[in-house]
């Protein structure tokens, strides 16, 4: 039997090396595509893009956050060790080809090494930087089939997994399951933290503890007592410092603490665990008061749609969707495809990604062998490949069941 190629099967977009170029020329705002995945995926992907986009802030002095605070992660993004069928930067620069991933649409993970030997029940690599752990989940692919198993147990190069099958000396073998960084990405307290200054004042009769934040809110809280002169003072102010930055699970991390006193003075940890978080409640309060909500104009009512008919490609399936076509002006509209029970003909599908060029049949290029009529077939479905080569794109035609 023939094996079964995924032709419309790509690798996954990765941008985070292009980040600053993206940045200069104007983008403002970055949307990761998580749908299917989970929650490690996610975790990692939005990771990896959130510490460049801090670094390229950092490096430019006339960009200015959207919001305030920074993410702190407890863990270093890495893309391939969650969900990854490879990457590819598809036509950021230009059409070009290496972006499918024909073999398998599944998750094949990270290169590690190559078989280089074989016995009963274990095999040794020929390593990557990567070692293998246990627990791990591994693939390989074998006569253009993936395969996968679990590793029962690793010792530097040896390895022995839960089945040998199909492992022979000669095979790469991809790790699509680190379970150590899964349980880290689990257990992970990945938070964003507001960056404040804190001023201590302390006299013999009174503490008081002024917070401030980049956007200009201060807030200051007292306590009375007696506070009597330190005998060491060097301890003294440690632990008014060491009290007044434990912000626990707060919002805030106290960035400087400016510490002003006639002479140090003994101030008992309970004083200062209060005046911080009376001071620190106070500041949320007066931000949440102090924000600021953009008021938009409500929408243009009497704008026209740029079309006045629509075809199933618009996708039209609701009423809601229907009503407000026809309130700015759309006078016919065709059902979406998903109210259809008839398919047959319909262009179920339009890319940039392209067939031809990534089989090397581009039909712009002089020397293409073949021009005839392409087909794929999924589950005896015909569809039809078009090519729009003055869009350079790839329309994909429902053309029916093998009979």
């Amino acid at each position: 039997m023939a094996s079964v190629r995924h032709f419309l099967s790509v690798r996954d977009l990765n941008l985070s090396g292009r980040l600053e170029e993206l940045v200069d020329a104007g983008v403002n705002s970055f949307k990761i595509e998580g749908r299917l995945k989970d929650g490690a995926y996610l975790g990692n992907s939005v990771a990896l893009y959130r510490k460049a986009l801090d670094r390229i802030i950092a490096g430019k002095k006339e960009l200015v956050r959207s919001s305030d605070g920074q993410t702190v992660y407890d863990f270093e993004p890495d893309p391939q060790r969650t969900f990854s069928r490879g990457f590819t930067e598809y036509y950021l620069s230009g059409p070009q080809n290496q972006v499918s991933s024909f073999d398998t649409p599944k998750s094949i993970g990270q290169f590690v090494g190559t078989v280089v030997r074989t016995g009963k029940d274990f095999f040794t690599l020929e390593r990557e930087d990567e070692s293998l752990s246990n627990e791990d989940g591994i693939c390989f692919l074998s006569d253009r089939q993936l395969h996968g198993t679990r590793i029962n147990r690793a010792e530097g190069a040896a390895v022995w997994p839960n089945s040998m099958e199909g492992i022979v000396p000669g095979i790469g073998i991809y790790r699509n399951h680190d379970h150590f960084y899964a349980k880290q990405l689990e257990r992970s307290k990945t938070r964003r933290t507001l960056a404040v200054e804190a001023v201590v004042r302390i006299r013999e009769d009174r503490i008081t503890l002024l917070i401030s934040d980049a956007e200009g809110t201060r807030v200051a809280q007292s306590v009375d007592g007696r506070f009597e002169p330190a005998r060491h003072p060097e301890q003294a102010a440690q632990a008014v410092r060491q009290q007044i930055a434990k912000t626990g699970e707060t919002i805030f991390r106290i960035r400087t603490i400016d510490l002003k006193w006639d002479v140090p003075r003994f101030v008992p940890a309970s004083a200062l665990n209060r005046l911080r978080r009376e001071t620190l409640e106070a500041l949320e309060l007066r931000r949440e008061k102090n924000y600021w909500r953009e008021k938009r104009a409500p929408a243009d009512a009497t704008a026209r749609f740029p079309q006045t008919s629509l075809d199933y490609r618009a996708n039209v399936t609701n009423r809601k969707a229907e009503a407000f076509y026809r309130r700015h002006g759309v006078k016919d509209i065709e059902p979406g495809v998903e109210l259809r029970t008839d398919y047959i003909g319909l262009e179920v599908m339009r890319s940039r990604y392209c067939l031809r060029r990534e089989m090397g049949t581009c039909l712009q290029e002089k020397n293409c062998a073949y021009r005839g009529p392409m087909y794929l077939e999924n589950n005896n479905h015909i569809l039809e490949l078009q090519f729009d080569c003055a869009r350079c794109e790839m329309a994909v035609i429902y053309k029916g069941k093998r009979p």
